[in-house]
């Protein structure tokens, strides 16, 4: 058990270290302007990455992690991999043809964007993280993850030297995870059965399921990539640079959540000895979790304060937003893990897609309400306040259980 610990703090060095570093390198080199065009194109991508996973992902794990027939988990697994494989065709077609009349026009063709949708694409397929985290597998994502973001920062340093090489900025980042997930596919192309064994019904339940577990899937993704792709399709901001750095830099910490809900909620549906977190009522370990995941996120920020002053001067009015950002990551840790514990973990796919939505509606209305008073700055205060009320909500959902 011990072992599966020391993998998931592993594999999540990638996801929170190396993005710390390729961010502020790319907004170095690229500036105000080009890191804003950077963000909007490999945001976009990422966000139609949405719609090939849905709660698919979610759904799999749960359901994974509650059968040991192996015939059952390769049903499962095709069935994911063949919906995977249909979406991202259908969607690189649609998004590219789509975005050809709204602002991105001006950063990128419709055939740009569509190589560059090809990448994320290739990887919602080629990478099913999901289903190395149900089998316990977490080295093999820590190897993908690590090598393939380190490759990518070389290439980084390399390769990106002014404002115009925001599109090669974007093929790099979109396709940065390609190569390794073929390479190690062969740890996954045996559990996919030929298409003709795999009955139309099983897959329209499938996604069904996903859909259900959309609302959790897009919480997610907007915690991942932010709101400022989003903003930049509909607003042209000169701002829009210094809030996207402040929301990348600050979000790196928060960047685990979903992956540690993900094995607390395998392991607690395994029932596997010394595995403290499954003891949800014993709240000293929580309380303790809730501390170390809080002094993590003051040193995170004073050390980023520190660095931008010294090294990145063109984006210190970013400090501000990234304190405010990194303010609410405790509770975006309490939310995750809530969520998959009580109600993904247990099947509850509807009432967890229900306060996912809740989150969704809120963030909405604080994003439109605060970006007309503060502009992009204001974006900031809307990724915060969601997160409180999801937190509330859940809270008043688990002392009316207990009643």
């Amino acid at each position: 058990m011990f072992r599966q610990i020391q993998w998931i703090a592993l594999t999540q060095f990638p996801a929170f270290f190396l993005p710390a570093i390729l961010t502020p390198i790319m907004a170095q080199r690229l500036g105000i302007s080009g890191f804003s065009s950077f963000i909007v194109l490999t945001g976009i991508c990422q966000y139609t990455t949405l719609g090939i996973e849905l709660g698919l992902n979610h759904a799999a794990v749960s359901q994974l992690s509650r059968t040991a027939c192996v015939e059952n988990r390769k049903l499962i697994f095709s069935e994911v991999f063949y919906l995977k494989a249909a979406l991202s065709l259908v969607l690189c077609i649609l998004i590219s043809l789509v975005v050809g009349y709204s602002a991105v026009a001006k950063m990128a063709s419709t055939a740009e964007m569509a190589i560059l949708l090809l990448g994320p694409s290739l990887t919602c397929v080629t990478f099913p993280a999901w289903f190395f985290t149900s089998m316990n597998r977490q080295d093999l994502i820590f190897r993908i993850n690590f090598i393939s973001r380190l490759i990518l920062v070389g290439l980084c340093l390399w390769l990106i030297q002014g404002p115009t090489d925001y599109l090669l900025g974007a093929v790099l980042f979109n396709y940065a995870m390609v190569p390794l997930s073929i390479f190690y596919s062969r740890n996954w192309t045996s559990h996919i059965l030929p298409l003709r064994e795999i009955r139309f019904f099983n897959l329209k339940k499938r996604l069904v399921d996903g859909l259900m577990l959309s609302g959790v899937m897009l919480k997610e993704t907007v915690m991942n990539i932010g709101v400022a792709p989003l903003y930049g399709v509909l607003v042209t901001d000169s701002t829009l640079g210094i809030y996207a750095f402040a929301e990348k830099i600050g979000k790196t910490i928060v960047a685990p959540a979903p992956s540690v809900a993900n094995v607390l909620m395998v392991n607690s549906a395994n029932n596997q000895a010394g595995w403290p977190w499954s003891r949800v009522s014993d709240k000293r370990l929580w309380l303790t979790f809730a501390l170390i995941v809080v002094a993590a996120c003051i040193f995170f920020a004073i050390a980023i304060e520190l660095v931008v002053r010294h090294f990145f001067g063109r984006f210190t009015d970013s400090i501000p937003l990234i304190y405010i950002i990194v303010s609410v990551s405790p509770i975006v840790y309490f939310n995750h893990i809530e969520i998959a514990l009580t109600f993904t973990g247990k099947g509850k796919f509807s009432t967890a897609t229900l306060f996912a939505y809740v989150h969704m509606v809120a963030l909405s209305i604080s994003a439109v309400i605060l970006s007309q008073f503060f502009g992009s700055r204001g974006l900031s205060g809307a990724l915060v306040l969601p997160e409180l009320v999801l937190a509330a909500l859940l809270l008043k959902h688990k002392k009316l259980k207990q009643v």
